[in-house]
């Protein structure tokens, strides 16, 4: 009788600790899984320039001329077809070009220069 009583106490035990787990378990991913319901981003015109400025400008900085290359070639793509980015692109990027146009690796060196030759 003791045996048996300690069993099904360790039984009803384990299963209010699964029942505990799904429950929480549940209950974090809900919580998770609404998170995008509950946050508000919002950007006006001067802060969403400042950020795409800045992740251009990281990107145009770094040391690697793949990343270099891939967002020049991102860069004119866009500005051939817009020219009013072609020339926000030439003010607001004007030594970051320039640096780039002198580099010793030949596709970053052309394509920033096609870039500050684009009208």
């Amino acid at each position: 009788m003791n045996r048996r009583f300690l069993t099904l106490l360790a039984l009803a035990l384990l299963l209010l600790m699964v029942a505990s787990f799904a429950w929480v378990a549940d209950r974090s991913i809900r919580w998770v899984s609404s998170l995008p319901d509950r946050i508000e981003m919002s950007f006006d015109g001067d802060d969403l320039t400042a950020l795409f400025t800045e992740g251009i400008r990281a990107s145009l900085t770094q040391p690697d001329a793949d990343i270099q290359t891939q967002m020049l070639h991102s860069l004119l793509q866009g500005a051939e077809g817009n020219s009013e980015l072609a020339v926000w692109l030439q003010t607001e990027f004007e030594s970051e070009l320039e640096s780039l146009a002198n580099s010793t690796d030949v596709g970053v060196a052309s394509l920033a220069s096609m870039i500050m030759s684009s009208h």
